[in-house]
């Protein structure tokens, strides 16, 4: 199931290792762990917190984007049918209902 946003992303340092713990309204979602070496932070981890974070603005813009091919009309592509399936495996397995504008 979708949980809702906004989503938040807090670190937290514990020694040798630090964790990004993504969080909503709803409790956590899920945690990224990064290694630290004498302070330094890994830019792949804190990129994949901060994406994991912005995951329901990513299916509201997919969602608009895809009301929009369905309002533009003959948008059946493989591009299309693969940016629905992703919005229904995101919506975890929820049917998509196209609604034209």
């Amino acid at each position: 199931m979708h949980t809702p946003g906004p989503w938040r992303s807090a670190r937290f340092e514990t020694g040798e290792y630090y964790t990004y713990q993504i969080c909503a309204a709803a409790g956590h979602i899920a945690s990224v762990v990064g290694w630290t070496n004498f302070g330094s932070t890994c830019p792949t981890t804190e990129a994949n917190a901060r994406l994991i974070a912005h995951a329901p603005d990513l299916v509201t813009t997919l969602q608009s984007l895809i009301a929009w091919a369905d309002t533009m009309g003959d948008w059946e592509a493989a591009c299309w049918e693969r940016a629905r399936s992703a919005l229904v495996s995101a919506l975890g397995g929820k049917a998509y209902e196209h609604q034209r504008l």
